[in-house]
């Protein structure tokens, strides 16, 4: 068994697994949940970053620590890491998009704030 990685620098929610998953099935039901899940779930085998409404959500599938949600500005190819990344200055703009589709798509605040991340993603 192999393990793959990616880097991701984004703005958003890191929310806790179990507790994004369970009301994501609460709100959409289990096939509403991973048509969701599908739909904004980013690809590390794809250079372009999926977006929908500007907003991408990363799931630790492998560990089941975190769900990550929101604006990703950059992310690394399969396998590599950030060797210098420039920090982006996070517009008004990008954080009124993001906090609109975080409770468009949660519809409650789970009581964390958004920030900037740099993600390890091991699948």
């Amino acid at each position: 068994m192999s393990v793959q990685r990616n880097e991701y620098l984004g703005y958003g929610y890191m929310l806790d697994f179990k507790r994004a998953r369970d009301l994501l099935i609460e709100n959409y039901g289990e096939d509403g949940y991973t048509e969701l899940s599908d739909e904004y779930h980013d690809s590390a085998f794809n250079n372009e970053i999926v977006e929908v409404h500007k907003c991408s959500m990363i799931e630790d599938g492998m560990n089941g620590k975190y769900t990550f949600f929101g604006k990703i500005y950059a992310k690394t190819e399969n396998y590599e890491a950030f060797e210098t990344q420039e920090i982006p200055e996070i517009s008004l703009h990008d954080r009124i998009i993001t906090e609109h589709e975080y409770g468009r798509v949660f519809g409650t605040d789970l009581g964390v704030e958004p920030k900037l991340h740099i993600i390890t993603h091991y699948r």
